[in-house]
């Protein structure tokens, strides 16, 4: 159901699982609650400001798809893409592109086609 299921619109669930999936800062809630705790400890989900995308990317990757099942949601399949450029697929492992396509094809799920040629505009140039 996305965004429209009852109670959701308002958490913003989408755009805190796109900085799971692709890193940056951590939230200001979550690092206030760092401060307070014992700055020694290991943390995996963040490493010092950071999302640690190691571990969190799988999992919001998935996350989002399973979210947007069946919706056809082209924003969202923006989200998901895989990068276009090789530059930039250098930054990507190869097992979170395979999430993202898994979860991209989970969100158009109308489009997906039991031909070769879907197959191969899926793989990244």
């Amino acid at each position: 159901q996305g965004n429209s299921a009852a109670g959701l619109s308002d958490l913003q669930i989408e755009n805190k699982l796109r900085k799971y999936m692709t890193g940056g800062k951590a939230e200001e809630a979550a690092q206030a609650a760092q401060a307070a705790t014992d700055p020694t400890l290991c943390c995996r989900i963040k490493e010092g400001e950071n999302v640690n995308v190691d571990v969190t990317a799988p999992g919001a990757t998935l996350a989002l798809g399973l979210m947007f099942l069946k919706t056809n949601s082209a924003s969202v399949a923006a989200r998901l893409e895989v990068p276009n450029t090789n530059f930039l697929l250098q930054y990507v492992r190869p097992d979170l592109v395979l999430l993202r396509v898994l979860s991209r094809s989970l969100v158009l799920w109308d489009s997906i086609a039991p031909t070769s040629e879907w197959v191969e505009s899926q793989m990244p140039q």
